[in-house]
C-alpha cells in the first residue's frame, strides 16, 4: 500500500483528492497547509487520517511514502527539495518549476536521493489521449503532419489573484500553454527545432495570451494558442495524411474521435469513423497520474515511462526560451 501526503489544499489539491478514490492499492495518509484548519477541513473533506499546519510536520512523518505538491509553481523548487531531502518521492504539480534551472537542481537531487520524481501533467494520462496515440502509433492516421490545440479561458484578473501577480510566477504561457505545447510533443512525437511566437501583455508584465507556430525536428508542423483573458473552443487536433484526430477539451478530455480522410466531424457517423470515450465519469481524470505514480512506485522505477524527465526538462528549456522573446522575467530570476 503506497501512502500519499499532500503538500497543500487548493484547487488542484481538492481535484487530486476528489478523484483519489479511483487509485488502486493506494491511499491518501496526511494532509498539509499553511493553515492548520484548512488542512483539517481537507482531512474531514476526503477522509485523510492527519493533518498538518506546517509542511515540514509533514515530510517528517514515516508513514508517508509519496508527496504531492500542490502549491503555486514558484514554490515547487522549496517544497520538493524539502520532501526529496526528507526521503519522499516526489509528484510535483505543472509545470514542475519556474525555469529549466530549478528544474535541473529538483532532478539532480531526486537522482542523488535515488528517489521518484515526475511532473503532474494529467493531461498525458488520460484515456481518450492514450488511446489517441496508440491510433497514431499503429498509422490510423498516415503520416503524422501537423498538430494544432487551443486553451483560452476567462480567469480572474483582479490584482489580488495569482493568475496576473508575477511575483508568483504568474503568466498565461506557465499556466495554460503548457498545455498545448504538451498535447504538440505527445503527437509530433519529436521535439520543437524551431518556433515563432507572439503574445499579449498583461499591465502587470506578464504574458495574457500567446499564438505559436512550430516546426519539430521530424518535419512535423504544430500552430497553438492560449488564453487568459477569452474562452476557446480548447480543442486539441491531430492531422495526418489519411485520416485526423479530433479531441475536444483535449486537456481533460474524455473522447477522441478518428475521423477517415476526407470526412468532417459533423459528419453522421459511419463505418468511417470511430469513437473512444472513458466510461469513467465519475472523476476529472487526475486519478490516472496518480495510479502511474503508484504503478510506477511498485515496480521500483525512478521516474514514469509516459512523462520521463528528459521530457520535461526540454519543455522547461523550451519555455525559458518562449518567455525570453517575449520579456517574461521574474522578480525572483537571477
Amino acid at each position: 500500500m503506497i501512502k500519499w501526503g499532500i503538500i497543500g489544499a487548493g484547487y488542484i489539491a481538492n481535484c487530486f483528492a476528489s478523484d483519489f478514490r479511483r487509485v488502486k492499492n493506494s491511499e491518501i495518509a496526511a494532509v498539509a497547509a499553511r493553515d492548520i484548519r484548512r488542512a483539517e477541513a481537507f482531512a474531514a473533506r476526503y477522509g485523510i487520517g492527519k493533518a498538518y499546519g506546517s509542511y515540514r510536520e509533514l515530510v517528517e512523518d514515516e508513514s508517508v511514502d509519496v508527496v504531492y505538491i500542490a502549491t503555486t509553481h514558484n514554490f515547487h523548487l522549496e517544497h520538493a527539495r524539502l520532501c526529496l531531502e526528507h526521503g519522499k518521492h516526489v509528484l510535483v504539480e505543472k509545470p514542475a518549476t519556474v525555469n529549466a534551472r530549478e528544474f535541473a537542481e529538483m532532478r539532480a537531487l531526486a537522482q542523488s536521493k535515488g528517489l521518484f520524481l515526475m511532473e503532474a501533467m494529467w493531461t498525458a494520462f488520460l484515456p481518450a489521449i492514450v488511446r489517441a496515440k496508440q491510433w497514431v502509433d499503429a498509422g490510423l492516421i498516415g503520416k503524422v503532419k501537423a498538430v494544432q490545440a487551443d486553451l483560452g479561458f476567462m480567469l480572474d484578473l483582479t490584482p489580488e489573484r495569482r493568475n496576473i501577480n508575477p511575483q508568483l510566477a504568474a503568466g498565461t504561457l506557465l499556466d495554460l500553454m503548457i498545455y498545448p505545447l504538451t498535447f504538440g510533443r505527445i503527437f509530433s512525437g519529436s521535439e520543437v527545432k524551431e518556433y515563432q511566437i507572439m503574445a499579449d501583455m498583461h499591465s502587470t508584465n506578464v504574458d495574457a495570451a500567446e499564438m505559436i507556430q512550430v516546426r519539430y525536428s521530424n518535419g512535423v508542423l504544430g500552430q497553438f494558442s492560449a488564453s487568459s483573458c477569452e474562452r476557446y473552443h480548447n480543442d486539441g487536433i491531430v492531422i495526418g495524411t489519411s485520416g485526423r484526430i479530433v479531441i475536444k477539451d483535449f486537456h481533460m478530455t474524455k473522447e477522441a474521435v478518428m475521423l477517415s480522410d476526407n470526412m468532417e466531424v459533423s459528419t453522421v457517423p459511419s463505418v468511417m469513423e470511430e469513437r473512444f470515450t472513458d466510461k469513467v465519469t465519475d472523476v476529472m481524470g487526475y486519478n490516472y497520474e496518480a495510479q502511474a505514480v503508484v504503478d510506477c512506485l511498485s515496480g521500483g522505477l525512478t521516474e514514469c515511462p509516459t512523462m520521463p524527465l528528459d521530457t520535461t526538462g526540454q519543455m522547461m528549456h523550451l519555455m525559458d526560451d518562449m518567455r525570453e522573446r517575449i520579456g517574461v522575467k521574474y522578480p525572483f530570476e537571477k
